[in-house]
């Protein structure tokens, strides 16, 4: 098999590739990355569904974290009919300084299985909307079966005896 043997111009012209490259990104940096700016205002919420008292009561905490200072924040949170809210407030209206979270804590008890839809929404003194909606998932109730009687086991009685059979 013949020996394959790298010519010095070859190598040199692999390595301006890599170079060039690695050159322009040192000398102007990555490009720059396109994104959104960042919303004033976050909506986040967390779902406990292991709740003690049963499948169909919920845990819902929201939490509102400001980007900026905002004097007058006006919270609505509407529950659909049918979902009983049981704790927590469904308003809130006062300030929330920048770097600052507000949280909610909500239990609510749906009728039955389904998807619950919560609806969160406010604007702020500055005219900021804003509107999420959290979605519950309630599960089927699991039953739990029965417990079926053990089988007795049969009384012990004479055992048979080891058999041989005649090799032919």
């Amino acid at each position: 098999m013949p020996e394959i043997r790298h010519f010095p111009p070859f190598r040199a012209f692999c390595a301006l590739l890599w170079a060039v490259p690695a050159l322009l990104l040192a000398a102007w940096g990555a490009p720059p990355a396109v994104a959104k700016p960042l919303p004033p205002l976050t909506v986040m919420w967390h779902v406990d569904s292991s709740a003690p008292t049963g499948p169909a009561v919920h845990r819902v905490t929201v939490t509102l974290a400001a980007r900026e200072d905002f004097d007058d924040l006006d919270v609505r949170i509407t529950v659909p009919e049918g979902v009983d809210l049981a704790e927590g407030p469904t308003e809130w209206r006062g300030p929330l300084a920048e770097g600052a979270a507000l949280t909610l804590p909500l239990v609510i008890r749906a009728p039955g299985p389904g998807r619950v839809s919560l609806e969160i929404a406010g604007q702020t003194a500055s005219n900021v909307h804003f509107s999420r909606t959290v979605t519950v998932d309630v599960p089927q109730p699991i039953e739990k079966p029965k417990p079926q009687d053990r089988p007795v086991a049969p009384e012990p009685g004479p055992t048979p005896g080891i058999r041989e059979f005649p090799s032919r």
